[in-house]
């Protein structure tokens, strides 16, 4: 039986932080919809997480790749703190004057599209044996459930913990 499944929405930090924040959420809000129709998990059983502007993925991201100016790049974030709208306009306006715009100009058309997501987190459930349970992780893993919300997912599967 499923005990509670927790599923998150994120934004690019490009772009409004209020915008941003809210496109989160509302992606968030869709993929409950999406289970709650397509599973019929009651709604009281699906914890949302508004992941809002996706700086750690960003930086994941960064980390993994070959990118001109990636040294530059990590100490713009470790120098740059986001706690604020002022902080994250700095961040941005640093991470752009990089190597004339070349590594800001990348990750706005390869990384910011990948951090756009929502996804199931974690599924907990009370057994093993459970046909939702199967249900879910055979869609999960072969990259069929979410088909809208989590193309492009920086999630590798869904997790599942059983008690």
């Amino acid at each position: 039986m499923l005990k509670s499944i927790v599923v998150a929405g994120f934004a690019s930090p490009d772009g409004d932080f209020a915008a941003n924040d809210r496109m989160a959420w509302r992606r968030a809000v869709s993929i409950k919809r999406y289970l709650m129709t397509e599973f019929g998990i009651p709604a009281e059983k699906i914890y949302l997480y508004n992941g809002s502007e996706d700086w750690p993925g960003l930086r994941m991201l960064i980390e993994k790749s070959e990118l001109e100016g990636k040294q530059a790049l990590f100490g713009i974030f470790n120098d740059t703190p986001v706690a604020d709208t002022t902080g994250r306009k700095l961040l941005l306006q640093k991470i752009k004057s990089v190597a004339t715009g070349v590594p800001y100009r990348y990750i706005s058309d390869h990384y910011f599209p990948l951090l756009r997501r929502g996804g199931i987190l974690k599924i907990f459930f009370e057994e093993k044996n459970n046909s939702l349970r199967e249900q879910i992780l055979t869609r999960c893993f072969l990259g069929t459930i979410l088909p809208v919300f989590a193309r492009n997912s920086l999630f590798d599967t869904c997790e599942c913990v059983d008690n």
